[in-house]
């Protein structure tokens, strides 16, 4: 009998139950041989002789001899006296083209004839074309529509209400919550779980959680909970409390460590001390080096460049060009430039770039190229070319030449000697030439063509016939440029005539306003002009002169006020005091009591200087106002002012407020008694007055 799965005989000997031999289900004991007998033999084997033994196909569910298959385990089928496994997708088959079952997304399409066909689109598994029993993650099946469709955003799971026909959301991706039937992105970017969408439970790594959201952890913190409480630490840092959260400083040099006298990792070319208990320095030329824990010797693992290993130590290579040796006497690459010659380093010769022999080069440089890679042979470039891969190309001409290149023969000719580089429009043909560049910045390239600056015809010449207006042809047939505003001139600071609002002064052109200037600015204006900031500025309206910008004197026809000249009222005023009061009139008019001037008046009496029709203001010289005349001033006045004299007339002194005429001898005097000036016959004697003149034989 069986018990528990196992299956077991009464051994009458031992009086005991025991189990049955291997793949046995039923047995018991032979009465002679006492050892146990199979009668049944479970699945995937069969009985021979007392004994069950399997199936020599280990896929073979029943057999009988073991050698010969009746029935096989699902997913196979028995072909002649074997089993052979199903072709996708079937799941069970009864050929290898005839399915009874279909696995995957597939469904059996006909029992007729075996076929497996395709569910839907994102369908995981199905019972027939048009119905989905499982759709892919994050997938869920509209039966209206007999379709596999997307859960709405950030949705894991879904499914279709069948009421409403929309999808509602069961399951939500991380960093979103259910909210209803839909999925809401959590509001904080780096919180991994919430509840609702502004709830944050878990924040992302390298955040804690602060109330509801989730704040950056402050380095040197990796993971931390709270402001200052780390759990783990980056950087060249360690956990030095994890009651305090505090990170420490790894001692100096130190990439990684555990605590303060310990450092996992030290920067490169350092070692960890194991006496000092920090990262020291290795050795000259180590990039990595140990300390031996038994002797602390420090031991080189790794050298630089141009240095072997020999030993503990990095020794440089011997030669100065060899980039890898070991040891340090033989190299074994070396720098570009030098081949390997044995174990030491040579230099290549040009025009080789790169070599592996004296002989044999593997680059060219200069004006050569590798003519023949498999004899290491450089060959001259074209005449005239800097740089080039072929005898026929050329990919870096020396300046001022350009490559003529007709398919027959190649060749590199000479820019135009204004042309520092230049190109032909027209294959072979000299003549299409046009400039790209000028040989230097005296020259201008001009429709592809370079001339002299300010030429007026330009035609890649060195030299200029005709400068154009504003330019002065030199000694050397070079267009010099004028001086600003300068129209024609005979050199750069001699200019002959100017341009509009411009006069010439001291070879430079000035603007019309100014007195004296430079090439830039006004140093003095002329009259009506002011100086302002370098330049001169007109005088407002009806101002002789002014001075920055404030009228010092009127013109004729203006009178002050303030600072201002406004014009007279009447076009007839020549001077006036007010708008409406003239002090003089211009010709042909006469000035009124009133200040007006008017015309038909006639001349002023004999004896008046200025006068209107009704009275005279002003009297000639030898007559004083009064009563609106002029009355004669007394004898041998000149002038006086009413019967005062001021000034005597010849022959006459001044005595008080009269004039006195002087005694007859004398011409002039300046009293009585002593004379200037004498009559004919007479001359000053001592005393200061005329005597008669004495004839001296």
């Amino acid at each position: 009998m069986c018990h528990l799965q196992i299956c077991l005989y009464y051994d009458s000997i031992l009086q005991a139950c025991k189990p049955c031999p291997s793949l046995c289900t039923a047995c018991y004991q032979d009465s002679n041989t006492l050892q146990p007998v199979c009668t049944t033999c479970a699945a995937k084997g069969t009985l021979e002789g007392t004994l069950c033994v399997p199936c020599t196909d280990l896929n073979c569910l029943t057999c009988s001899p073991k050698s010969t298959c009746s029935k096989c385990i699902n997913g196979y089928y028995l072909d002649g006296v074997g089993c052979t496994k199903c072709v996708a997708p079937c799941g069970l088959c009864t050929s290898p083209s005839f399915c009874t079952s279909c696995v995957g997304a597939t469904y059996l399409q006909s029992a007729a004839t075996g076929s497996c066909a395709s569910c839907m689109a994102n369908c995981n598994r199905c019972l027939d074309g048009v119905t989905c029993v499982t759709c892919k993650y994050a997938y869920y099946y509209d039966a209206n529509q007999q379709l596999c469709k997307n859960c709405p955003n950030l949705c894991t799971a879904c499914y279709q209400d069948s009421n409403t026909l929309l999808p509602v959301c069961t399951a939500c991706a991380a960093k979103s919550a259910l909210e209803g039937t839909v999925c809401v992105a959590c509001t904080d970017a780096y919180c991994l779980t919430c509840s609702p969408s502004n709830t944050c439970s878990k924040c992302a790594n390298g955040y804690y959680l602060d109330g509801i959201k989730c704040t950056k952890c402050v380095a040197p913190c990796g993971l931390c909970t709270g402001f200052n409480f780390c759990t783990t630490c980056v950087g060249a840092t360690y956990l030095s409390s994890a009651a305090t959260g505090t990170c420490t400083n790894c001692v100096a040099n130190c990439l990684r460590c555990l605590d303060n006298t310990s450092c996992v990792t030290c920067k490169s070319g350092y070692y960890f001390d194991l006496t000092l208990n920090y990262c020291n320095i290795c050795p000259n030329l180590c990039t990595a080096c140990n300390q031996d824990p038994v002797t602390l010797e420090v031991k080189c693992t790794a050298c630089a460049a141009k240095s072997a290993l020999e030993g503990i130590i990095c020794v440089p290579c011997s030669n100065a060009y060899c980039l890898a040796c070991s040891p340090s006497t033989v190299c074994s690459k070396c720098a570009n430039g030098y081949f390997l010659d044995g174990v030491t380093c040579t230099k290549c010769i040009a025009p080789c770039g790169f070599c592996t022999s004296a002989t044999f080069c593997t680059t060219c440089v200069g004006a050569t190229y590798m003519s023949s890679a498999a004899t290491g042979t450089c060959s001259n470039c074209l005449l005239n070319c800097n740089k080039c891969t072929t005898g026929d190309s050329c990919s870096s001409i020396k300046s001022g030449y350009y490559m003529s290149s007709p398919l027959s023969n190649p060749v590199i000719n000479k820019c135009p000697d204004a042309c520092s580089a230049c190109s032909e429009t027209v294959s072979g043909d000299p003549s299409s030439v046009v400039c790209s560049a000028c040989r230097n910045t005296n020259y201008i390239l001009d429709n592809g063509k370079c001339c002299i600056g300010s030429c007026k015809i330009c035609d890649n010449s060195l030299t200029c016939a005709e400068c154009i207006i504003g330019a002065s042809l030199s000694s050397a047939k070079l267009c010099i440029k004028c001086s600003l505003n300068c129209v024609s001139c005979t050199s750069t600071t001699q200019c002959k005539t100017c341009v509009t609002g411009y006069y010439v002064y001291s070879g430079l052109c000035c603007p019309n306003g100014c007195l004296t200037c430079n090439e830039l600015v006004c140093w003095t204006c002329k009259p009506n002009f002011y100086l302002e900031n370098g330049a001169c500025i007109t005088c407002p309206s009806g101002c002789t002169s002014c001075l920055n910008g404030v009228c010092q004197k009127c013109n004729s026809g203006y009178y002050m006020s303030g600072t201002n000249c406004k014009p007279c009222s009447f076009s007839s005023c020549a001077t006036c005091e007010s708008a409406t009061y003239c002090n003089s009139c211009i010709n042909g008019f006469s000035p009124t009591y009133d200040g007006r001037c008017v015309i038909g008046y006639g001349d002023c009496p004999a004896t008046c200087k200025e006068c209107n029709p009704f009275r005279c203001f002003t009297c000639k010289t030898g007559y004083y106002f009064s009563y609106d005349s002029c009355i004669d001033c007394p004898t041998g006045c000149a002038s006086c002012d009413l019967d005062v004299c001021q000034s005597c007339k010849t022959g006459y002194y001044i005595s008080f407020t009269t004039c006195r005429q002087c005694p007859a001898e004398c011409k002039s005097c300046n009293s009585v008694l002593n004379c200037i000036d004498c009559a004919d016959g007479y001359e000053i004697s001592e005393y200061g007055n005329c005597s008669v003149k004495l004839n001296v034989a």
